[in-house]
């Protein structure tokens, strides 16, 4: 295994604040994302936990092509600062046969180090396997903290399958965290009790992506020149990679319909894919003038894009939570999302802080755009009650859920 623990002067800023720490505990997942390093970053800075985090791999800081977005990626904030971490395998060039095997040291790491707890984010993966193996070897407390949701339809023998080995592998988890309401419906369907089910709400950085108050009245105004967007009519955000899964024709369609019932507004995407192209050519057709096709933003980037919106859309066929949602509503827009966006069951609530459709319904995507664009005073209140609405969703109520579940279900040591 390959030991990239933190560099001595972040170990020693870590190291510092665990000294009186109750717990050890590690956590097992695929490999840097930039929507984890700062929840790990926060655990570190917990005075009863000490955490380690063990990587599978280290795609994400390489530049490796995204497989969706067609480019390679490079993520601009840092995702090794603040935590002890460690590599079970490093380079994109160890095959993906390779890769699993270099990830069975993740067994002996267990028994050797003998935490009080570990958080193995999903189950469906090779390194989540030998982690629960090392976990069940050392009599290791296992906290579960997934995606799953029950909103796909699946076929029968899959869900036969799934309960089968769910069963077994759910009957030796001490613990279960959830993200949110369609995940805990999940855990509830597979007959796991209220007692072992932890409040983690999926989040994102909220201090980073929530504006300045002056935001709306001095900065917004000069976001929108330096993107060239009309100062006065107000701007659709889509935020994702433009592939089929997203749908981003659906929003292109319904645009068209708005603007041609009279609705001045302009549509901005952030995001790139195999379908920019047919966007190109959808919008070139119907002689639609005011779309910004803005490609991939990287995050230091994106809240100059977000602080331009007024209305967000995620027109998903399937999204297991969708964190561009929080992002968007942290700056105050009403998110319109279809009915397989897991996060629409946390955080919007129909004619408050959103509106949820089925998928491809395009006619009643249409109606919701219409209705808020064409009404600034419904439109504002649900932005500002959309932002106080995902405010709760944080790194810092995440923690202290983890914190919870390895007060109850942890040895301590």
């Amino acid at each position: 295994m390959k030991d990239n623990a933190a560099p001595e002067s972040e170990r020693k800023a870590v190291d510092g604040t665990r000294a009186g720490a109750m717990f050890r505990l590690a956590v097992v997942t695929s490999h840097p994302v930039q929507y984890q390093a700062p929840l790990f970053q926060e655990l570190a800075r917990h005075p009863a936990i000490e955490a380690t985090v063990y990587y599978g791999h280290d795609d994400g800081l390489n530049g490796a092509v995204d497989t969706g977005f067609g480019i390679p990626v490079t993520w601009d904030r840092p995702l090794l600062e603040g935590y002890r971490f460690r590599f079970l395998t490093r380079g994109t060039a160890v095959l993906k046969v390779s890769r699993t095997f270099a990830n069975l040291p993740i067994v002996w790491e267990l028994w050797r180090q003998r935490y009080d707890a570990v958080l193995i984010h999903g189950y469906a993966t090779a390194l989540s396997l030998f982690a629960y193996v090392g976990a069940w070897a050392s009599g290791t407390p296992v906290l579960l903290r997934t995606e799953s949701e029950l909103l796909r339809p699946r076929k029968r023998w899959i869900r036969w399958a799934k309960r089968a080995i769910l069963y077994v592998l759910f009957r030796h988890t001490a613990a279960f965290l959830c993200i949110g309401n369609a995940n805990r419906d999940f855990f509830r369907h597979y007959g796991v009790a209220n007692r072992k089910l932890f409040q983690t709400p999926y989040c994102v950085d909220n201090g980073f992506f929530t504006p300045s108050p002056s935001w709306r009245k001095q900065e917004k105004p000069e976001m929108k020149k330096s993107l060239g967007l009309r100062p006065d009519p107000p701007v659709i955000v889509f935020s994702g990679k433009l592939i089929d899964r997203k749908r981003p024709l659906d929003l292109a369609e319904a645009y068209a319909r708005v603007v041609g019932c009279g609705i001045d507004a302009t549509l901005l995407y952030i995001g790139e894919g195999v379908l920019r192209r047919d966007l190109e050519a959808f919008f070139t057709s119907r002689e639609l003038t005011h779309v910004l096709l803005a490609g991939f933003q990287n995050q230091t980037q994106l809240p100059k894009y977000y602080g331009c919106g007024d209305v967000f859309v995620l027109p998903a066929q399937f999204e297991s939570w969708g964190l561009v949602v929080n992002e968007a509503m942290l700056f105050g827009m009403p998110a319109i999302v279809t009915d397989m966006v897991g996060a629409g069951y946390d955080l919007v609530e129909p004619g408050m802080t959103g509106y949820v459709y089925k998928v491809g319904d395009i006619e009643q995507l249409t109606l919701y755009l219409s209705e808020l664009l064409s009404n600034p005073g419904k439109r504002a209140a649900m932005g500002n009650a959309a932002q106080t609405r995902v405010c709760s969703y944080s790194y810092e109520a995440c923690v202290q859920g983890i914190v919870r579940a390895v007060e109850v279900a942890g040895r301590r040591h």
